[in-house]
C-alpha cells in the first residue's frame, strides 16, 4: 500500500515522493517526568515585580471631587442649551411640516369624488361616448363591429392563444 502511494505521488510530480517518512522532532530523555516540577516552579513565581506604583493622588483629591464635578456639570448643562434649543426648534418644524402634508392629502381626497371627476370630463366627450351604439359593458358584438375585426381573425386568434370556443 505504502509503494501505491509513493508511486502515485512520483507519477504526480510531487516533491513529497522523494522525502523520508521519518518523524524529524525528537524529546529528549526524561523531558515528561520532569515536567510537572517546571510548571509548578513558573506557576509559584509572584505575577506582578514589585515596585512603586507609577501614580499617585494629589492630597486632598477626593475632598474635592463632588465639588469639581457638579461644577463641570453646570457647565456643560448652561452650553448645551443651544443644541437643545434648535433640536426643539427642529422638531417643531417636522411637526408642522407633517400636519400640512396631512392637511393637504385630505384635501386632495376631497377633489377627487365622482362628482369632482364627472365636473371635469368635456361635454362633448360624454357626447361622443353616448353616440356609440350599444357602448355598454358586456356588449361585446358591438365592440367587435366597432374595432371593425372579422370573426376568421376572431377565431385565428382565440385558437393561437390556446382559448376553446363552446
Amino acid at each position: 500500500m505504502k509503494e501505491a502511494v509513493k508511486t502515485e505521488l512520483e507519477q504526480m510530480g510531487s516533491t513529497l515522493a522523494g522525502m523520508p517518512k521519518v518523524v524529524p522532532h525528537t524529546v529528549p530523555e526524561g523531558y515528561f517526568a520532569a515536567m510537572e516540577e517546571r510548571v509548578m516552579n513558573v506557576a509559584t513565581e509572584p505575577a506582578l515585580p514589585e515596585s512603586a506604583l507609577p501614580y499617585a493622588v494629589p492630597a486632598g483629591y477626593f475632598d474635592t471631587l463632588p465639588e469639581t464635578i457638579t461644577a463641570k456639570a453646570m457647565k456643560a448643562t448652561n452650553g448645551g442649551g443651544v443644541y437643545f434649543g434648535g433640536l426643539r426648534m427642529a422638531a417643531a418644524a417636522v411637526v408642522l411640516l407633517m400636519a400640512g402634508i396631512g392637511a393637504w392629502m385630505v384635501m386632495q381626497q376631497n377633489a377627487t369624488t365622482p362628482d369632482r371627476l364627472l365636473a371635469r370630463v368635456n361635454e362633448r366627450e360624454i357626447r361622443e361616448y353616448l353616440a356609440v351604439p350599444d357602448a355598454i359593458p358586456g356588449n361585446a358584438e358591438a365592440y367587435v363591429q366597432q374595432a371593425k375585426v372579422e370573426a376568421d381573425d376572431i377565431v385565428t386568434y382565440l385558437d393561437e392563444t390556446g382559448w376553446e370556443l363552446n
